[in-house]
């Protein structure tokens, strides 16, 4: 069976914005499009209505790029245990209490067994310090944590 993948929003943002004059920015752009180009051959690629909402935000033409392409997505629901394990790393600090949506996506991923969550935001998510957080948080709250990777580390797992 293919590994299963969440992919929050920055992913998608990456996938469909214009290119970047901001050369980090283009190179994760690069990289965000190469991988999506060969993820089906590798993964099983998963969204949820969470990110839907959030590609849905700003420009419509823009945004319809967006929703477009999830659809190519398995979508997951938000659950009441996932809302209630968002809460509680809020609660405890995994993720700062001004970012409910970064918890609810970890916490979407973690209850529905991904084995990694594919996201740019590197400071809630995918950065060293807050990764180790969060996946210490997780464990000690009784789930297994998802790897928290970007999409340039899914693509050298398939080189």
């Amino acid at each position: 069976m293919k590994p299963r993948v969440y992919i929050e929003s920055s992913v998608v943002s990456y996938l469909t914005a214009r290119p970047s004059r901001h050369i980090l920015t283009l190179a994760r752009q690069e990289l965000t499009l190469s991988w999506w180009a060969l993820h089906h051959q590798e993964f099983m690629g998963f969204a949820s209505k969470l990110v839907v909402q959030e590609i849905s935000r700003g420009d419509v033409d823009a945004a319809l790029k967006r929703v477009n392409l999830c659809q190519q997505l398995s979508m997951l629901e938000i659950s009441q245990e996932a809302e209630d394990l968002a809460g509680r790393l809020l609660e405890q600090g995994a993720i700062p209490k001004t970012e409910p949506e970064d918890a609810l996506h970890v916490a979407i991923a973690v209850v529905n067994r991904m084995d990694y969550i594919a996201t740019w935001n590197f400071v809630h998510m995918v950065g060293a310090s807050a990764k180790f957080k969060l996946q210490l948080h997780i464990s000690r709250l009784g789930y297994m944590p998802p790897i928290l990777v970007t999409p340039q580390e899914l693509l050298e797992e398939i080189a």
